[in-house]
């Protein structure tokens, strides 16, 4: 500090006499301006290159592990927690009990509730391992879903797993998996998210393929009530089912929406609540928190009242989607003012998703504007 301030009084002759003078740093000289400049272009172009190589070589189990953890946390920080919830997956942890189903229909927050335990869980000599099915190439088949276990334990237990992304079919990975778990000190966790978008294949929906629970090892998945040979498949696994409900106690979900708003330093009034409230289709915890999202990121507070309003009058979730797209397409800079739901059509329809550069090929639109519009919509599709 003295250093500093004593550098900082003296003119700038000075200070370069000064620091020449020490011979603590390295010094290299240049005859003009432009060598200079040179040699930072060139330093600049090599550190872009170092950090985003023109080639970057990335398998399908790297490209996967990165979309998984951006989905843990783009799901868990959008969730509000509900204390009952919560306690229900920590109690199961401290049972006997080995298997932990929650179900629900789609929009309860299953994915979002798992997210944000995965984020906040801790406990000595307890490692959780995840994986959200269906969420890229490959992700929704039993035997990548197996691999990505075997790795995650792997590490965990710092053992180099011996095996590739080429070889894995040829192993036994569940044998390998109960190999490790057997002769390791480390309890496991394992979440599986919406087992009921495994791909068809033979024996995915029988769960032959899972690793067997055992004291080192416990499973929480969630599901819909979609698939009876899933749900028969778990109960025979011994599986504790807990069903996510629609939030249709006043009293809760007054309570989320004020726990909501604080987290941000806000609030609305009881009559604002009451609005939400009137409407039956937020009960869904999904859509009701895209409706929080969109009063505290675009209500006005001197409109908020009437901004509320229109959603409190949308007869259903298709007619609440549509007003939040015509918000977006009405804020879009690009002459498509279709261009929304045509990015939104090209993700449904991909098999493994879209680039910016193949939506901005595709639609023939600068990429800079659906790099925009995608961002503003991370919160409807998966990263």
């Amino acid at each position: 500090p003295f250093f500093c301030k004593t550098l900082h009084a003296l003119p700038v002759k000075e200070v370069k006499t000064t620091l020449l003078n020490q011979d603590r740093y390295p010094v290299k000289y240049y005859t003009s301006k432009e060598e200079l400049g040179e040699f930072i272009k060139e330093d600049i172009l090599k550190s872009l290159h170092d950090f985003f190589p023109s080639k970057m070589e990335i398998d399908d189990l790297a490209s996967s592990n990165s979309i998984q953890k951006g989905i843990l946390r783009a799901k868990s920080e959008s969730y509000t927690p509900i204390n009952n919830y919560i306690d229900y997956i920590n109690n199961f942890v401290i049972s006997p009990q080995r298997l932990f189903v929650i179900r629900g229909e789609s929009g309860t927050g299953k994915s979002a509730l798992l997210a944000y335990w995965i984020k906040h869980f801790e406990k000595e000599g307890i490692s959780v391992v995840y994986h959200f099915v269906n969420t890229a190439y490959n992700c929704d088949e039993p035997d990548f879903i197996l691999l990505r276990l075997y790795i995650d334990i792997c590490h965990v237990v710092n053992i180099v797993p011996n095996i590739t992304i080429d070889n894995y079919h040829q192993l036994d990975l569940q044998n390998e998996i109960n190999i490790i778990l057997a002769e390791s000190q480390r309890k496991f966790i394992y979440v599986i998210d919406g087992l009921n978008q495994l791909a068809k294949t033979k024996d995915a929906y029988t769960l032959a393929w899972l690793p067997k629970t055992s004291q080192n090892l416990k499973i929480i998945c969630s599901i819909t009530n979609e698939n009876p040979d899933l749900f028969i498949s778990l109960d025979n696994k011994s599986g504790i089912f807990y069903d996510l409900d629609l939030i249709n106690d006043v009293t809760v979900c007054s309570q989320l929406i004020c726990n909501y708003f604080s987290s941000y330093g806000k609030k609305l009034s009881a009559s604002q609540i009451g609005k939400i409230q009137s409407n039956n289709i937020y009960q869904k915890p999904l859509v009701l928190f895209l409706l929080l999202n969109e009063i505290r990121l675009h209500g006005n507070f001197d409109e908020l009242n009437s901004f509320i309003a229109q959603f409190q009058s949308c007869k259903d979730e298709v007619s609440f989607f549509n007003l939040i797209f015509s918000r977006l397409e009405n804020e879009n800079i690009s002459n498509n003012k279709q261009v929304v739901g045509d990015i939104l059509l090209l993700l449904a329809i991909s098999r493994n998703g879209l680039s910016d550069t193949d939506i901005s090929s595709i639609l023939n639109i600068p990429q800079i504007h659906v790099s925009t519009l995608l961002y503003k919509c991370h919160q409807f599709i998966s990263p």
